[in-house]
């Protein structure tokens, strides 16, 4: 389901914000949608929110965050995302200069995140 929808979204020119919130798509549907930011250039705000995508899918959405330029507003609130997670995305973040809202509550964060 999640990868079909992600192929197909690589080519649309016209969708600008995608709300996949509470789909239990997990770290695997979680890596599809951010290989699809990778190619997409037209999708600006993303709604990932409680879809389990734990350490696997921040992963996958860190390499994306490193090559987007479109994305300003994404979506991660309670995702199982833990410190690991935030390890990957750090750097990701500090590469990336077009987000400007980044939602990573309501997850396994602590305070050295």
């Amino acid at each position: 389901g999640t990868k079909a929808l992600a192929v197909s979204l690589v080519t649309n020119t016209s969708i600008r914000r995608l709300n996949l919130q509470d789909n239990w798509m997990e770290g695997m549907g979680g890596a599809a949608v951010a290989k699809m930011l990778k190619e997409n250039h037209h999708v600006t705000e993303v709604d990932l929110s409680d879809n389990n995508l734990g350490d696997l899918g921040a992963r996958a959405i860190s390499a994306m965050l490193k090559v987007n330029t479109t994305l300003v507003r994404l979506h991660l609130s309670g995702n199982r995302l833990t410190d690991q997670s935030a390890e990957c995305l750090g750097p990701a973040l500090v590469t990336n200069s077009t987000l400007q809202h980044l939602d990573l509550s309501h997850n396994a964060l602590g305070d050295h995140a």
